[in-house]
């Protein structure tokens, strides 16, 4: 299990944007079956060890393929892209000014506390960031890739992960103060 040069691989499934969920998932309980800790709960502590360190990447690797931008992450990862200190130029105009009135649409809903209004700003993130990673997958399937627009893309996938995070976070804020 040690030698693998992707989590693609260590899960057996072809490199690609697009995969199998279900595959990934019988994978995954095949995978944890044969390194569950309790399998080797009696045996030597360095056996014990690597069983949990191996379910402990296999968890990561399924966490990290089971969701879109992180597996996107991951394929540029693979290629050669570090998004942690990429240094690209900055996102598009229009994209940085989507973000803003989307930001204040959530404050201005946030101060009224206008939770259903804030509701239609998840749903709207939520079909923006599908929008987006129907593009990735569309860039990935190019031949060859191509690799500078998706990490345009994915970044701004990102950001609407973070943002619906942040709306999620109001809505139970609200929800408890109620």
């Amino acid at each position: 299990m040690e030698n693998y040069k992707s989590y693609f691989e260590l899960f057996s499934l072809p490199v690609g944007f697009d995969i199998n969920l279900s595959d990934l998932d019988s994978r995954f309980r095949e995978l944890q079956k044969a390194v569950h800790p309790d399998k080797y709960a009696s045996a030597i502590e360095q056996e014990r060890l690597k069983s949990v360190q191996q379910a402990s990447l296999i968890n990561n690797a399924y966490d990290t393929l089971k969701d879109p931008v992180n597996r996107a992450k991951h394929m540029l990862a693979i290629n050669g892209f570090d998004l942690e200190n990429d240094k690209r130029d900055a996102l598009a105009p229009g994209f940085l000014m989507q973000q803003i009135e989307l930001r204040e649409q959530i404050e201005e809903a946030q101060s009224n506390g206008n939770i259903d209004l804030l509701d239609e700003i998840c749903d709207q993130i939520v079909d923006l960031l599908r929008k987006t990673t129907d593009s990735i997958s569309q860039l990935f399937s190019q031949d060859p890739p191509g690799f500078d627009e998706i990490v345009k893309k994915v970044q701004e996938a990102q950001f609407f992960v973070r943002l619906k995070e942040n709306v999620d976070s109001i809505i139970l804020d609200l929800e408890s103060n109620e």
